[in-house]
């Protein structure tokens, strides 16, 4: 457990800070990198624009090989 200065009230606060997460790559959010994970990148494969959602795992606006790479390295993760 570790503290911080919370602006808004002025006052110290403690905080928990959980660092497990879902794995990257775990495009559906069950904590598993898994084919669900594969074939939702795969189905979205090559499309474009702001609100892809998980599918580009990278954020880089386009779901290509690079998201494909990250469930691939990942595959088994969480699992």
């Amino acid at each position: 457990m570790r503290g911080g200065f919370n602006a808004a009230s002025g006052q110290l606060e403690a905080f928990l800070l959980d660092t497990r997460g879902t794995p990257s790559g775990d495009v559906d959010g069950n904590g598993c990198v898994d084919d669900a994970d594969l074939l939702q990148v795969l189905f979205a494969f090559g499309n474009s624009g702001q609100n892809l959602g998980r599918v580009d795992v990278n954020c880089d606006g386009t779901v290509d090989d690079a998201d494909l790479l990250v469930v691939l390295f990942n595959f088994g993760s969480g699992c």
